[in-house]
Parts: structure tokens; sequence; C-alpha cells
């Protein structure tokens, strides 16, 4: 494979998302490490001093001087995520014109494709369904996956984060 056979790759229609997501995954990279350098010396600064690691958690707002003890949602989150769906949308206005969809011809039932697919997201029920029965593949192996997000927050081992979780407070448990 030469570089001009990459280049072609990378830039059809339907990886020039994959190919966007790069650097935003290298941003995000980026931004955990940060985070988790701030975590590691905000530890080894509360293990070198007790009384404060009693009551740091307790803080109360601003942590700095000059900083507003309370941020409005109007003007200055929605001023933002304004910004960001204005931005957002001008990104897949230009997308939208200057890349093709990859699209194929109009569909002709006289000839099916073979095999026949479904869409990719059901990708993994339709290769299940070769290898179990379809009550197996469609409901009892897809329920725990369905299910897993929405029990995960009440499955914590602290039993006070239990009881504020809101699994705990949705479903009304005390």
């Amino acid at each position: 494979m030469d570089w001009r056979q990459l280049w072609e790759i990378m830039s059809a229609a339907d990886n020039v998302p994959i190919i966007a997501l790069i650097p935003l995954l290298a941003f995000y990279i980026f931004l955990a490490w940060r985070q988790a350098h701030a975590n590691d010396l905000l530890i080894a600064q509360l293990e070198g001093d007790a009384a404060l690691a009693k009551t740091h958690h307790r803080k109360a707002w601003p942590f700095k001087p000059g900083w507003q003890k309370e941020v409005h949602v109007w003007p200055f989150l929605l001023r933002i995520e304004f910004l960001a769906a204005i931005i957002v949308t001008i990104i897949l206005m230009v997308w939208s014109i200057t890349l093709n969809a990859p699209l194929e011809e109009p569909a002709n039932p006289n000839l099916t494709m073979n095999p026949a697919k479904a869409p990719w997201y059901f990708l993994g029920l339709q290769e299940m369904l070769v290898y179990f029965d379809p009550w197996i593949a469609g409901v009892v192996i897809s329920t725990p996956i369905r299910l897993a997000p929405a029990i995960t927050p009440g499955s914590s081992a602290n039993s006070k984060s239990v009881r504020s979780s809101s699994a705990s407070s949705f479903f009304g448990s005390r």
C-alpha cells in the first residue's frame, strides 16, 4: 500500500468522520491525563496534611478568590450551548455541501443484495442470529446489555452513594 492509496481510503466520504475523531481522541486523552495528574497531586497533598484531608471535600464555593459564588444558567451556560450549536450546525452544513454521501443506487425490488443485511447497528444482532436461537440472541443476550447502563449507578459499594444515586432516587428506594 502506498501513500496515494492510503489517502484515497482516508478521504472517502464514509471515512471522514473517523479521521475527524482522531484529533478529538487525542485531545480527550490529554485532558484525562491532565486531570489524573491533578488528582495525583491532590492525593499527595492530602496524604501529607491530615487536617486538610478531613475538610478538603467540604470547601465552600468559590475555590479561588474573585470567583462568583453562583453561576447562573442564563446567560453563562446557555450562551455557550447556543454558540456550540451554531458551530456544529455550520460544520455539518459545510460538510454536507463539500462531501457527497456514499449512497448506492435506488432500491430495486426485483434484485436483492446477497446476503441481504440489516444496517450496521443491527449487524451484531444479525450475526448472533446465525449462531443462536432468536429468543436467546434477541432477548436473553441483548437485555443485560441494554439494562447495564440503568443498573450501574445503583451498584456502588458505598451505601451513601447508593442512596443518593439517580437510579435509587428514580425507583424511590431509601
